[in-house]
Order: structure tokens, then C-alpha cells, then sequence
């Protein structure tokens, strides 16, 4: 079962309409359903532990604010 639900398709998608290399490729891959439940319930969980764990003048985890900002407050 484990093997299964981590299953993921790969597709490879032609860039031109002529085809001479495998470069002319973009691969596209498409994960399970089960595999992106469960990675949306974990993330949604470490948003509230991030808010416990970092502190507000650390402005990488902090919505709306970026790594930028630590070197205008230094």
C-alpha cells in the first residue's frame, strides 16, 4: 500500500514541434492525491508550531516578510 499511494506519474512534454534531443523535453510529474493530503495537513500543522517557535525579530518564517529585511534592521 505504502508503495502505491507514493506513486508518482512522469510525463515528458515536447518544448518545439520538432524533436531532436531528449533537452527538447520538459519533464512533468504528477504525484498522488493521498501524497498531497497529507503533505497539505503537515504543513498546515507546522504553521502553528512556527508561530511558537520563531521569534518576530527572525523574518524568513514570518508571512509577508523577507530574508531582505534582516539586512536594512542590521
Amino acid at each position: 500500500m505504502l508503495k502505491q499511494a507514493n506513486a508518482t506519474l512522469l510525463a515528458l512534454i515536447s518544448e518545439k514541434k520538432t524533436v531532436n534531443f531528449v533537452l527538447d523535453f520538459r519533464p512533468i510529474s504528477s504525484c498522488t492525491t493521498f501524497y498531497k493530503t497529507i503533505i497539505k495537513i503537515l504543513v498546515k500543522m507546522m504553521k502553528k508550531a512556527m508561530t511558537i517557535l520563531v521569534g518576530n525579530e527572525q523574518a524568513t518564517f514570518v508571512p509577508n516578510r523577507t530574508i531582505f529585511e534582516n539586512i536594512i534592521v542590521a
